[in-house]
């Protein structure tokens, strides 16, 4: 068995395949994702739909590495699955290759928008300052050209400016261009239900159309995000699309991680035994036929030596969720809940989005966490059975619940519980937290610390714009469940431990509340903040819960709890 510190670095946020391969990083081999591509059509337009950080990027810096005439003789691909097929060898950097990606453009209105996007597209253009002094290309392209480099181009030519640097690229190589987008959806999100969406996906329709439609400039393009644009909103009049979304059966495999991948993983890394833990938080997804894990979270999961947290939940949000989640009927909230619950029910799942159409589809939220990946959809007929994926995500739904809870009643607990938490009021904690518990989580959810704390962390975000609100971070000798650092105003910071009582006595409660409270002020939990900090041990039994606590600048412990 290899030691943890003898193996491969694992290369957290590193989407750069080359990077990667040079430093001799850990890589899941998905080479054959290019072999795939060319052997199924070398001339098309493929869109990937995945959700976020399952691999979009890394692969299509990997096709960048492998068609890209820049990188001749590079040796990237030794030892991986597509060098053993001699059929691409002819493919191999023998195009130039324009790489553009639309993530964190300014959206705030119709100029910044355009600012923005002519930045992006100088970007892209930057390899190519050869051009401007190329004989083989023509005279207007190369005017073109250098008002684009030199930020004087209008609206008009920045909309042509992909499909004129293909054009460029050919005349000047004599060989077609590979154009790859990276979130190509990432600017429509942004600007949904904005005054500038209109304007964004009009631009966007006549980028990508006028540089993706099949000309001899073109031998293929890779295109990835999120969400599947409806093919009349972004990819006008393009007949060599080519989707592939998470319902679809080919390439099923290429994004994120199969189960032996997982468990070379954990063997590579000297920890086989916790092949069951990745299962059971991150396993889950369904991407056609296949059983698919999330790599991101697989990776830091390794890379903080086998420690189970919610990292994917962690890495962003979403937009379009949170709008339609605030404007669902009670049926909706009440299927969420039951999701919530750890059921499943079956309904239609869209794999494509048109935005003006979202108001009007009460089911549409189903589709948008589905292929966002906050939901599991497993076919089951003409619709789909929908879950909540895995250990993770449980998280997310406790975070949904506090957000979007229906009932004014339990908005009016969720506010309580966090003002008694911030206030450090035990038997008004208690009594929210009990009443929450039996309102809005089924029993059948509880059977875990992490449940717990999954509620808490999600009802606690009301306090997010005070606190900035943590769970499972290493602090002092270890890793607490829940803290609250404070960002501005005078309440104290806040610090929870979670324990599940074996016994539903009076007595066990307290000792497991007890032990909670001892376990941060031994581990050091409330290392390095500033300022008077509430320490609390919560111990549950099923809904039932009991509290000890501290203020940690003031030593003097209280015990509250409910009545057994």
């Amino acid at each position: 068995m290899r030691r943890y510190a003898t193996v491969k670095q694992i290369p957290i946020g590193i989407q750069d395949f080359k990077v990667i391969r040079e430093g001799d990083k850990y890589f899941v081999d998905k080479s054959m994702l290019i072999g795939r591509i060319l052997k199924s059509n070398d001339r098309g337009v493929y869109l990937y739909t995945r959700p976020r950080r399952f691999g979009k990027s890394v692969n299509l810096s990997m096709i960048d590495a492998f068609l890209n005439l820049e990188y001749k003789g590079n040796r990237w691909f030794d030892g991986l699955e597509i060098s053993s097929h001699s059929e691409f060898d002819g493919y191999r950097n023998a195009f130039p290759v324009i790489s553009i990606d639309f993530k964190d453009l300014n959206l705030g209105c119709r100029e910044n928008f355009l600012a923005s996007m002519g930045e992006r597209i100088r970007r892209a253009y930057r390899p190519f300052s050869y051009l401007e002094g190329s004989e083989k290309t023509d005279r207007r392209d190369r005017e073109i050209y250098a008002s684009i480099a030199g930020s004087e181009a209008g609206e008009v030519d920045l909309e042509n400016s992909l499909a004129m640097l293909s054009d460029m690229l050919r005349a000047h190589h004599g060989a077609p261009a590979v154009i790859l987008v990276d979130e190509y959806d990432s600017p429509m999100q942004g600007a949904y239900g904005t005054e500038v969406q209109g304007d964004v996906t009009r631009f966007m329709r006549t980028l990508l159309s006028s540089a993706l439609k099949g000309s001899g400039s073109l031998q293929l393009a890779v295109v990835t995000g999120v969400l599947q644009m409806a093919k009349e909103s972004i990819f006008s009049g393009l007949n060599n699309l080519k989707v592939n979304n998470i319902l679809s059966a080919d390439f099923d495999e290429m994004y994120g991680f199969t189960e032996p991948e997982v468990r070379r993983i954990c063997d590579e890394y000297g920890r086989p035994d916790k092949f069951e833990e990745a299962r059971e938080w991150y396993d889950g997804y369904r991407f056609g036929n296949a059983e698919i894990y999330n790599p991101w979270s697989i990776l830091s999961y390794a890379d903080s030596g086998f420690r189970p947290a919610p990292y994917w939940a962690n890495t962003s949000g979403n937009s379009i969720i949170a709008d339609l989640l605030s404007r669902s009927d009670q049926e909706t909230l009440d299927n969420l809940g039951l999701l919530g619950s750890g059921e499943s029910f079956a309904t239609g799942v869209k794999a494509h989005v048109t935005y003006s159409d979202l108001g009007d589809d009460a089911g549409a939220i189903y589709s948008m966490m589905a292929v966002s990946g906050y939901l599991k959809a497993v076919p089951e007929g003409a619709l789909h059975r929908l879950s909540i994926p895995n250990a993770e995500l449980y998280s997310v739904f406790a975070d949904l619940v506090s957000r979007h809870a229906a009932s004014d009643a339990v908005a009016d607990g969720l506010r309580a519980l966090a003002y008694a938490v911030s206030e450090g009021d035990q038997d008004s904690m208690c009594e929210c937290i009990g009443s929450l518990l039996s309102r809005v989580v089924s029993s059948r959810v509880l059977d875990s610390e992490h449940a717990y704390q999954a509620f808490l962390v999600g009802a606690l975000m009301h306090l997010s714009g005070r606190y900035e609100v943590k769970a499972d971070y290493e602090n002092g000798d270890g890793y607490y469940d829940i803290m609250l650092r404070r960002k501005r105003g005078s309440g104290p910071n806040i610090v929870i431990e979670i324990k599940r009582s074996a016994g539903r006595g009076a007595e066990s409660l307290r000792e497991a509340a007890e032990a909670a409270l001892r376990q941060i002020k031994d581990k050091r939990y409330a290392h390095g903040l500033d300022g008077p900090t509430l320490a609390y041990g919560v111990a549950f039994h099923g809904k039932t819960p009991c509290i000890a606590s501290e203020r940690l600048d003031a030593p003097g412990s209280g015990l509250r709890g409910v009545s057994l």
